[in-house]
């Protein structure tokens, strides 16, 4: 086996492969690692094609019972413009605490494109049609993106004049 060592090849910052595994019947030894460049300065937006958004665009995530009852919540919300997009995840294994116990389900959840503006009603009007009692409804900012693709998002929650 070879020595295990703390000082490898290093080609611009990163390294160019890790040292041996310690003693191990199927260790593998000097894998290549794959490069990661994580930029220590955020690139302007501008020169990747992206906009600088924060706050203006969001995801909402909400759970759901069954992927059924999911897809008929993202319709209403994708027909009534509140939402540009719902992707629907079916099989989420949950794990939470209710009514001072410890409950596991197997429930879908919603990731539905809007804007920040049309969160309160996205939220109001998901209660409406939801079966339980407190649903999860959660807003994350899109702090960056495809400027088509946001173009996309208003054009899409923009309703017919």
């Amino acid at each position: 086996m070879t020595e295990k060592t703390s000082e490898f090849p290093i080609r611009s910052g990163v390294p160019d492969r890790i040292p041996a595994a310690p003693a191990a019947e199927t260790a593998v030894e000097n894998v290549p690692v794959p490069v990661l460049v994580i930029a220590s300065h955020p690139i302007p937006s501008h020169i990747c094609g992206m906009a600088d958004l924060t706050g203006e665009y969001v995801i909402a995530w909400i759970t759901a019972a069954t992927a059924d009852e999911a897809a008929m919540i993202a319709r209403v919300l994708v027909e009534e413009r509140l939402a540009a997009c719902c992707g629907v995840l079916p099989g989420v294994r949950s794990i939470y605490r209710w009514q001072n116990a410890v409950q596991e389900d197997v429930e879908a959840v919603l990731m539905c494109k809007t804007r920040q503006s049309e969160f309160d009603h996205l939220a109001a009007r998901t209660r409406e049609l939801h079966s339980y009692e407190l649903p999860e409804i959660i807003c994350t900012a899109i702090t960056d993106g495809s400027v088509p693709y946001l173009q996309w998002i208003d054009e899409s929650l923009s309703r017919a004049r």
